[in-house]
């Protein structure tokens, strides 16, 4: 395996972002493919751009969320380019008529050209390489035989198949056998999406742009994954996040939790293949939440919100331990009654998640359950729920550092980390012991108690910075979202102070800020100089890596698009968004940009003006 860990380390480098289907190339079939990325990787070479970061590229079905898919390995046939094919299908205008693309409609018609291409380079010279393919990548007979009654299924999930809702080997095989030519389509649709990534992955290395790939460390439960290796994963329980400031409720994603133990028992091959197949054409690899690694918020099925969820895997109060020894002044021992568990548990204040192991709920101290409770009462119950935090906490980071020792034996690829979130101190402290590398969201990246935004030089080395991800809106919207005060704040932190003083503006009585001053001030402000202010900002950080998305890039009005296309992306920066999370997924993952990858590398002033502010930040 080649060092890329210490070559892409090695200096300080930018980078740009993007789920490929968004970028069309001129080449391309109505999204973007494969091919984008060659006309992509010309533009990075022009700017200065040394890495190039996608959305996981895995086959999500019938859907549209890259995060949702119907296999941990395979690629959705969707990227393949059909101009690389030696098709001459494109899409059906030379200009971009429509910031949303429709994915099911592009897929049931590149689906057509690709079985048609399929068909008249089928041999039986082919069927022996696709047979060679697929042993050496054995997870593609799970897949191909899952994908086959699948979309005989139209999509319902596994458990309702009157045929094959039960996994075996024998079944796997006989749904092979009996549907032969639709097996070697899909390992062909794997191989040459395979062939395709790889070539262009090399073109990349051969001019120093190394590709940043996505690794979602969570399943949808109707996949192939989950389908074949039921085993490996805790249908029960489903993934997501605690109540927060953004959400009261919490977050429940719905893919079910992964049983760590049951992987042990197999030296996580699982992850081993994953990474070893990933390692094909990733030079760097994010691991999408991982906090998942050290512990992750399990919502059980059928709880209405995921504030009834814990932490997994939990140690938890055992029954006895909900009886105990109350010491009086005469020294005498009593031992009080053991408290209600079965009224307990029907109230909701501690949960049953395995036999007499319990946890408690998030906020079950703020109850009216709890709060009719005697103040002995209570008090007994705050101090179990807090009894075993220190011995959970050392199971979690040994369990997370275990992990993560794995992916670094298994794979020569560079392991960025999605560390954002309410992340435990304990957490950070073991992924910069790794050396893994963090990711600093300007937006969030404040002090704790003031709120104060971070200077540049306060940024973590061992980080990537960004002002946006695919989950948050892009810059400039932001911007129209936040309070006037904090616009004011965040121009304090990127503008120098000279520059800064005339947004300053305090009225001379009262000393306090003069707001009907500062939105006349704000209002001057050209748009377009104010992204590249916070584009220089995030380059000057002290993170050994600067990655903003595509969209924080386009400083010129040329690319921004129109209404006619769905929104001018300077001045109606909102319709621009990737994902809303929370939202349904119908109304996400359709994002296009306004223009060609051909039109980005033809801007010479956009381009040249990126290379000087790379250079500023000595990230070239």
């Amino acid at each position: 395996m080649l060092p890329y860990r210490e070559i892409i380390r090695s200096k300080k480098r930018a980078g740009f972002a993007f789920p490929l289907f968004s970028i069309l190339s001129r080449h391309s079939y109505e999204c973007g493919d494969i091919y984008s990325l060659r006309i992509l990787k010309d533009w990075a070479e022009k700017c200065g751009f040394s890495i190039i970061q996608i959305l996981p590229l895995n086959d999500m079905g019938f859907g549209r969320s890259p995060y949702s898919s119907v296999s941990a390995f395979a690629i959705d046939p969707l990227f393949i380019s059909l101009y690389m094919l030696g098709r001459g299908e494109k899409s059906r205008s030379s200009t971009v008529k429509s910031i949303h693309i429709n994915h099911e409609r592009i897929r049931m018609l590149k689906l057509v050209y690709l079985r048609q291409e399929f068909k008249k380079r089928s041999s039986e010279e082919l069927f022996k390489v696709l047979d060679e393919f697929a042993s050496v990548n054995d997870w593609i007979y799970d897949y191909s035989a899952f994908k086959i009654l699948y979309e005989k299924n139209q999509g319902k999930h596994w458990k309702n198949w009157e045929y094959g809702s039960k996994y075996s080997k024998e079944i796997q095989k006989e749904i092979i056998q009996n549907n032969k030519d639709e097996f070697y389509f899909k390992v062909w649709l794997q191989y040459v999406a395979y062939q395709q990534l790889k070539e262009i992955a090399k073109e990349l290395e051969e001019k120093g742009i190394y590709l940043l790939g996505d690794m979602p460390i969570l399943t949808s439960e109707n996949s192939a994954d989950i389908w074949s290796k039921t085993y490996l994963f805790n249908l029960e329980l489903k993934a997501g996040a605690p109540p927060d400031y953004f959400s009261k409720d919490g977050q429940n994603w719905g893919f079910p939790i992964i049983n760590w133990d049951a992987m042990k028992t197999e030296n996580y091959k699982w992850w081993r293949d994953r990474l070893k197949y990933l390692e094909n054409f990733y030079h760097l690899y994010r691991i999408d939440h991982v906090l998942g690694m050290y512990r992750i918020w399990a919502v059980p099925s059928g709880m209405e919100t995921a504030r009834y969820g814990f932490y997994s895997p939990q140690i938890g109060t055992i029954g006895e331990e909900f009886t105990y020894k109350e010491t009086k002044e005469d020294q005498i021992q009593t031992e009080k009654p053991k408290l209600d568990l079965k009224k307990y548990v029907d109230d909701k204040i501690i949960y049953e998640f395995q036999k007499d192991h319990y946890v408690f709920h998030w906020d079950f101290y703020l109850s009216q359950a709890f709060q009719k409770l005697s103040e002995d009462e209570k008090k007994r119950l705050v101090e179990l729920s807090q009894k075993h935090l220190s011995e959970d906490e050392a199971i979690w980071k040994k369990m997370g550092e275990e992990i993560l020792d794995l992916f670094m034996e298994s794979s020569s690829m560079l392991p960025c980390a999605e560390d954002l979130g309410a992340v435990p101190q304990f957490v950070r402290e073991s992924i910069h012991k790794k050396q893994i590398i963090g990711l600093d969201v300007v937006r969030w990246t404040r002090n704790f108690d003031s709120g104060d935004f971070f200077p540049y030089d306060n940024y973590r080395t061992n980080a990537v910075s960004t002002l946006s991800v695919h989950d948050t809106s892009i810059s400039l919207a932001w911007w129209d979202e936040i309070s006037p005060s904090e616009k004011i704040e965040f121009l304090k932190t990127i503008m120098d102070k000279e520059a800064f003083s005339k947004y300053q503006i305090i009225e001379e009585e009262t000393k306090q800020i003069d707001y009907e001053k500062v939105f006349k001030a704000m209002e001057e402000i050209d748009r377009v100089k104010l992204l590249e202010m916070m584009v220089k900002f995030s380059l000057k950080t002290n993170s050994i890596f600067s990655i903003n998305l595509l969209h924080d890039y386009i400083l010129s009005k040329d690319l921004s698009g129109s209404i006619e296309q769905g929104g001018d992306m300077i001045l109606h920066p909102e319709e621009h968004r990737i994902n809303v999370p929370g939202t349904p997924e119908s109304k996400n993952w359709s994002y296009r940009y306004p223009f060609h990858a051909e039109q980005l590398v033809a801007q010479t002033n956009l381009n040249d003006k990126i290379r000087d502010m790379l250079r500023e930040a000595e990230r070239l």
